[in-house]
């Protein structure tokens, strides 16, 4: 018990805190990162790497599924928590970063949590009946039988399929989302991978709720989009500048002046911001050429032209002042067009190619609101 406790007040000094966003709740979840940096909790990259799961915003029933696959994963000591409102930010943090300091194996059996819903401190979720692991296989009916073979924690164990050259070859079969880290609210992405490259996809959305139409919210959401690409990408230094100017305009102000003085801030921060990632050539050279949008193809298919380039030309555009008018994308569309761009390609290019896609649609969707749009 004294291994425990003392377990528990170590982790709580640092805990590492896995956000789940829930469609709409894009400033609530910016609020805890905000709250995380100062307070020097670093953000989990996984579940096996997690000590709290904090929800952002009200999970429905299918992400409260996923949620439940996410947190059988989560070693102890760990925490699980929701927050609806930035004035809960903080109160929260503490009672979670309580319940790490006091956990004990008897109050939270990882054994158990299988069984249903984690109850912990007072989370506020009834037990129910947990589903299958949102990791678990996701093939039709002819493949229920490979279904039920899996490994430790419900991983589907890899089965045989015909490789592009005839051969056989083990094919795996995971669920990108809607629980991962710089992932994009609402969306979810079946995949079936040879090796690591991406064979065949299937996209899942649901409704991703409207943020703030205010100027100063939807410069927010693109440096927002910006730093979850550059996270991705292994540049956290960049990720967390794009991040600190993103928050000098969601901060409260209290009063125009206060208001142009954030904007001009935040402006100057982004162009810095471009500046260093413009220098940043092994950045630069990791994203050249990743999911190409030819000029054509965008035509052919409908795409927006903001998606025309690469991974590269993409974050770049986040980077840029918004001036000029652009026709929003919606995660539909995004979803419409990942079966033609992901498979061949490797799993972590697939991802940044999706948080680059999205992340326009992230960035724009909110220019008719703001009266730029067509």
């Amino acid at each position: 018990m004294g291994m425990t406790s003392a377990l528990g007040r170590l982790a709580s000094r640092s805990l590492h805190v896995l956000l789940v966003e829930t469609p709409g709740a894009f400033e609530l979840r910016a609020a805890v990162e905000r709250s995380c940096r100062e307070r020097g909790w670093p953000l989990a990259v996984s579940p096996t790497d997690a000590d709290v799961v904090l929800i952002c915003g009200r999970d429905g029933d299918a992400l409260g599924e996923a949620v439940d696959a996410v947190w059988r994963q989560v070693p102890g000591p760990r925490a699980r928590g929701e927050i609806r409102s930035p004035s809960e930010v903080e109160a929260t943090l503490d009672r979670l970063a309580a319940v790490v300091t006091g956990w004990r194996p008897e109050q939270d059996p990882i054994a158990d949590i299988g069984a249903g819903r984690a109850n912990d401190a007072g989370n506020g979720h009834d037990d129910h009946h947990a589903p299958d692991d949102g990791t678990d296989d996701h093939t039709d009916d002819e493949s229920d039988e490979e279904m039920d073979m899996s490994g430790p924690g419900g991983i589907p164990l890899a089965s045989g399929a015909e490789d592009r050259d005839g051969l056989e070859m083990d094919q795996l079969h995971l669920r990108l989302g809607p629980v991962l880290p710089c992932w994009p609210a609402g969306l979810a992405v079946w995949c079936s991978l040879q090796g690591d490259v991406v064979t065949e996809i299937e996209v899942e959305t649901a409704p991703v709720g409207q943020v703030s139409p205010h100027p100063s919210v939807a410069a927010a959401v693109r440096l927002d989009a910006a730093g979850q690409l550059l996270r991705l990408a292994g540049a956290d230094d960049l990720a967390t500048a794009a991040h600190r100017a993103r928050d000098v305009l969601l901060a409260d102000p209290t009063g125009p002046e206060s208001e142009l003085e954030s904007e001009s801030e935040s402006a100057n921060l982004t162009a810095s911001l471009r500046r260093r990632v413009e220098r940043a050539w092994i950045l630069r050279w990791s994203l050249r050429g990743l999911g190409v949008v030819e000029q054509v193809d965008a035509a052919d298919h409908g795409w927006s032209p903001i998606w025309v380039g690469d991974v590269w030309d993409r974050l770049l555009r986040l980077l840029e002042p918004m001036t000029e008018p652009f026709t929003p994308v919606q995660l539909d569309e995004v979803a419409a067009a990942l079966p033609l761009l992901l498979p061949g390609r490797e799993l972590a290019t697939a991802r940044l190619v999706v948080a680059s896609l999205v992340a326009q649609q992230a960035a724009y969707a909110d220019v008719q609101a703001l009266g730029t749009g067509a």
